[in-house]
């Protein structure tokens, strides 16, 4: 189901204005687990030998934002979390934003270590702390692990809000859980308060929030974690598949990058599931580079259908495109069935690992951006970033039929599903037969911006909060 609430002004001072709510949620101490205690007790040793502070009265509208990605590792892999959290922090809706990140305990320990020289500080919450530090917005980023480009709040929007990063060590499940609600419960006393959740391992928190009044709920259902091939292990897939549930059953909304992730989390009694699905960056048209190739870019695993990449290689060995290349750029992180073939192919180059602004620019000098996914229930479950920046750079799509080019109109991407048809898409993008369509590229871009995405998102919020007043 979709949900219709009412609108909301969210750049507005009171856009969540509530009563000031009162905490019914006592911390609750959680065992430690056998196979995690030696370095859980070890962080919490080095926590006590450093020192630990309250963490202090958060001001009114106060977001938490869970995410996966840790905003301290230097990443240049542009994510869906970080796109929105940048534009959550410019957007002037809130008055203070943490950023909670997850650390093993061994990288707990070495960062507690270097708390003196580094002058952040361990702060207590209840019976749990973590690790805080302020972000400053011409400082390091909150989303260092690849947002894209900063929206339209303005400065002294961005200046007035205070962005806090917490690590902790707390391994995901009941621990996890139970450090995120006291966290959030303290957050809530002060003012109305919106917990954001985009790692389903975490979800486990929305279990552990009743009689926290003044809170608004919402999980970020994008990707089914545990289709992908790079989500292993039985206890993390548990938790994946656990933390699903928990959000269905107990967050106030679940946004959904595509329409498949939408109807499973409706199915699992989600109350309110809405669509909400990438989006672009600044439109920034390209031009095309002298020595004409198509172009692939992200992370290369089972989902990357090697058929179809060989059909294109050789299609561009024919007489009529010589001097052509199909570039791939990426990680390799598990090779597919036929990988070697492909990488020793003469009419393909490969590029390896590009950071975000290089990898736009390589996007943006092709003469198409050529998607040969798989179709399976997990690349439906993915909203291709990579094919939101080809049509903001102006440049066609050619994918399989796997979101977003599955739902697009032709003008902005060719979809064939077999090797004969995908490689004669392509060339038809090489010959410049879709240029005519660059235009509507563009203005569609315009339209699907990722400060979009966050206005809707929080007007879904505020409305969810006018229906709960009494």
């Amino acid at each position: 189901m979709t949900a219709t609430t009412p609108g909301g002004d969210p750049t507005h001072p009171n856009w969540f204005a509530a009563e000031r709510p009162t905490r019914n949620l006592s911390a609750q101490a959680v065992a430690f687990v056998a196979s995690r205690g030696v370095l859980v007790a070890s962080t919490i040793l080095v926590a006590h030998a450093v020192g630990i502070s309250d963490y202090g009265v958060l001001p009114d509208r106060s977001l938490i934002f869970v995410s996966p990605h840790r905003a301290r590792s230097g990443s240049d892999i542009p994510t869906r979390p970080a796109a929105l959290l940048r534009q959550f922090i410019d957007s002037g809706a809130f008055d203070a934003v943490t950023v909670v990140n997850r650390l093993r305990p061994d990288l707990a320990v070495r960062a507690m270590a270097a708390i003196p020289r580094r002058g952040e500080r361990l702060t207590r919450f209840g019976p749990w702390f973590g690790l805080a530090a302020p972000l400053k917005p011409d400082g390091p980023d909150p989303a260092a692990d690849g947002a894209n480009e900063r929206g339209t709040g303005t400065a002294a929007s961005v200046a007035r809000t205070r962005v806090t990063l917490v690590e902790h060590p707390w391994p995901y499940g009941a621990m996890e859980s139970g450090f995120l609600a006291r966290l959030v419960a303290e957050a809530a006393t002060s003012g109305p308060t919106v917990l954001w959740v985009a790692d389903p391992k975490s979800a486990r928190v929305f279990e552990r929030l009743d009689g926290v009044s003044g809170l608004v709920t919402a999980f970020d259902a994008y990707d089914a974690w545990d289709l992908s091939p790079l989500v292993r292990g039985r206890r993390r897939l548990d938790a994946v598949r656990r933390g699903y549930s928990a959000a269905a059953k107990g967050a106030d909304v679940v946004f959904a990058n595509t329409r498949l992730m939408r109807d499973r989390l409706s199915a699992m009694g989600a109350r309110h599931a809405v669509l909400l699905p990438n989006a672009c960056a600044d439109v920034s048209p390209g031009a095309p580079a002298a020595e004409p190739y198509l172009a692939y870019v992200g992370r290369i695993h089972e989902r990357f259908d090697v058929r179809l990449a060989l059909a294109v290689a050789d299609a561009l060995a024919g007489a009529a495109h010589q001097g052509a290349t199909l570039r791939i750029a990426g990680p390799v992180e598990r090779e597919p069935a036929g990988w070697a073939a492909l990488a020793g192919h003469s009419s393909v180059r490969m590029v390896g690992p590009l950071p975000a602004a290089q990898a736009r620019a390589f996007v943006a000098g092709a003469r198409a951006l050529v998607v040969p996914h798989t179709a399976d229930d997990y690349t439906r479950s993915q909203d291709a970033m990579k094919a939101w920046d080809a049509i903001a750079a102006g440049v066609p799509v050619v994918s399989t039929s796997v979101p977003p080019a599955d739902g697009w109109p032709p003008d902005l991407a060719v979809v064939a599903d077999d090797p004969v048809g995908f490689a004669a898409a392509a060339m038809e993008a090489l010959d410049g037969h879709l240029d005519g369509s660059r235009q509507a590229r563009l203005e569609h871009a315009a339209a699907n911006r990722w400060q979009d995405r966050a206005r809707t998102a929080l007007e879904v919020l505020a409305g969810v909060r006018a229906e709960a007043a009494p």
